[in-house]
């Protein structure tokens, strides 16, 4: 298997020792090149350059987003990806199976590389305008959205704060919301639209980490074709602190009054009463009157070791 290392430097935990070891490891390993993004949205470029290049697997050093950008660069396609975690929250790695240490990461890398076991996964993809964004966990309109466009727009906040950054941008987007409470009719595989205030669609899950422990907002995605979709009915404080405790607690907010859930096999799609802010994988995408989510391209990815009895290999 001959592979590349994709590195994204300035990833919250992407430090110099880091790399040294991943790049020693795969050294063992086939590794053919070693490619470290200089700007924001270069993983997309190089993991397709990589792919091109003739490699089986790509292993990206960083954090979601540009796993994320690797993942669009190579879904579709036959090379494999594998996220390596080295930034703040890991959710896709995690999502896989693979630890959310770093270094217990590349020791559970060394032993699936000396058995692979390689699984694909079915992505998500969503339309906005001229936007065409393939998403690996999540994508939202409205609330969670605005959170992720608060958040990223003050990076010194995300550093140190870290989680508690996105405690204090949803307290911020969710009083926007009450001041100002946009409406979404969202219609899952051309159905009767649903009048919401937020909604987040899910090609696997959780949607997020608090910690250790997952944030599922929208039960029922497996990486299968299959779209999960929760949404709010009202943005009150209230309905999103319950939201958000039932999510941490395996989904006791499915049932509530104000919230709709369901699962889309087709699209959903969101219109606006005005351009709402979208999200997809933790990336702010702008706003938006109209947006289309489906399912996505395959991903062919690298089963760790913990799964391999679990799923089916290939």
């Amino acid at each position: 298997m001959r592979v590349a290392l994709l590195v994204n430097p300035v990833a919250t935990r992407a430090r110099g020792t880091l790399r040294a070891e991943a790049t020693e490891l795969l050294s063992r390993h086939g590794l053919a090149d070693v490619l470290v993004t200089r700007a924001p949205g270069e993983a997309a470029a190089l993991a397709a350059r990589a792919a091109a290049s003739g490699v089986d697997l790509v292993v990206a050093l960083g954090g979601d987003g540009t796993v994320a950008d690797a993942a669009g660069a190579l879904a579709g396609g036959s090379v494999a990806l594998v996220p390596l975690p080295a930034g703040s929250t890991n959710v896709f790695a995690r999502a896989l199976g693979w630890p959310s240490s770093p270094r217990r990461a590349l020791a559970a890398l060394e032993l699936a590389l000396e058995r692979p076991c390689l699984r694909s996964l079915v992505l998500g993809q969503l339309e906005a305008g001229d936007r065409r964004r393939v998403f690996c966990v999540s994508a939202g309109i409205g609330l969670d959205a605005d959170t992720v466009h608060r958040v990223e727009a003050r990076p010194a906040m995300k550093r140190v704060l870290r989680q508690g950054g996105f405690a204090l941008a949803t307290v911020a987007a969710t009083g926007r919301a009450a001041r100002h409470p946009d409406r979404l009719a969202v219609s899952i595989d051309d159905g009767p639209a649903h009048g919401l205030a937020s909604v987040v669609a899910a090609a696997g899950h959780p949607y997020a980490y608090l910690g250790r422990r997952p944030l599922d907002l929208a039960p029922g995605a497996r990486f299968d074709g299959v779209l999960a979709w929760t949404g709010l009915r009202t943005a009150r404080a209230t309905t999103v602190a319950r939201v958000v405790g039932g999510a941490l607690a395996g989904g006791r907010h499915i049932g509530h009054p104000s919230v709709a859930h369901g699962i889309a096999r087709r699209s959903i799609r969101v219109r606006a009463e005005r351009p709402a802010p979208l999200q997809a994988d933790g990336e702010p995408l702008g706003w938006h009157p109209e947006v289309l989510i489906t399912p996505g391209p395959h991903l062919a990815t690298l089963v760790p070791p913990a799964q391999v009895g679990t799923a089916r290999c290939r």
